[in-house]
């Protein structure tokens, strides 16, 4: 079996639990493995910041394959993982919903909220709320027929209109709406981005009184030690596949 040097990028509290996690596994002789948190983007000049040895193992979320592949690094996507992902997802889902009591002082039941993508983590956190016996509206592009066991409506994304919700949550990663249809949130409606880009123009909305804001990297704040744990399993599991060691 190689031995393998792991080495755990980034200090948040996932990280830091993550490193603890991993210390049994790791040998100071080994072959270097970094590991990239989530939020992390993998690209040339992170790679530049780093210096890898030529045999190391990058680990990563979001990553340039292109990069990696120009310094004949080996290389492997964790999320490409169906285990993890759905791991992942639910963690978010119940972070988005901390998140969301913590951001009014409405209780749930008296809200109207808009869940904007039907994939993991969309349906994850609409799972939850429907469990909780929680009234969501879902937008999607595809699904449509899933998502409406979970909905009281299901619309379009092409069709978005966000003047009936005091809360909503996109986890599409790009852009949902033109900047015509902010001006139909309501005045103080919280916008919440967890897809890593830019749903809406964020300054426009502030402009216009929503709160709205991007919420990366959420299990690390919320559930740390748990998104830990299941970033370990797919640590190893990956490396076992790449080279027999874990």
């Amino acid at each position: 079996m190689e031995k393998i040097r792991l080495n755990v990028i980034g200090s948040d509290k996932r990280m830091t639990h993550l490193k603890r996690l991993l210390a049994p596994y790791s040998d100071p002789d080994g072959r270097p493995v970094y590991i990239y948190p989530p939020n992390v983007m993998v690209n040339g000049d992170e790679l530049d910041k780093l210096s890898p040895e030529t045999n190391a193992v990058i680990l990563y979320c979001r990553g340039d394959e292109k990069s990696l592949r120009e310094r004949g690094l080996l290389f492997a996507n964790y999320m490409d993982d169906e285990d993890f992902t759905l791991k992942n997802a639910a963690l978010t889902a119940e972070a988005a919903l901390k998140l969301i009591m913590e951001s009014t002082d409405k209780g749930l039941y008296d809200l109207k909220i808009l869940i904007v993508g039907f994939g993991r983590i969309g349906a994850a956190l609409s799972g939850l709320l429907y469990r909780l016996g929680v009234d969501i509206d879902i937008a999607t592009g595809s699904s449509a027929r899933q998502a409406a066991a979970f909905a009281r409506k299901v619309i379009p994304i092409s069709s978005l209109d966000f003047s009936g919700y005091d809360i909503v949550v996109s986890t599409v990663p790009k852009k949902i709406a033109e900047d015509c249809k902010i001006y139909t949130f309501k005045e103080n409606a919280i916008f919440i981005d967890l897809a890593g880009e830019q749903g809406i123009n964020m300054d426009l909305a502030r402009y216009l009184s929503v709160k709205a804001d991007y919420y990366p990297a959420l299990p690390a704040k919320y559930s740390p030690e748990t998104a830990a744990a299941a970033m370990k399993d797919v640590v190893l599991k990956v490396l076992n596949t790449l080279l027999g060691a874990g």
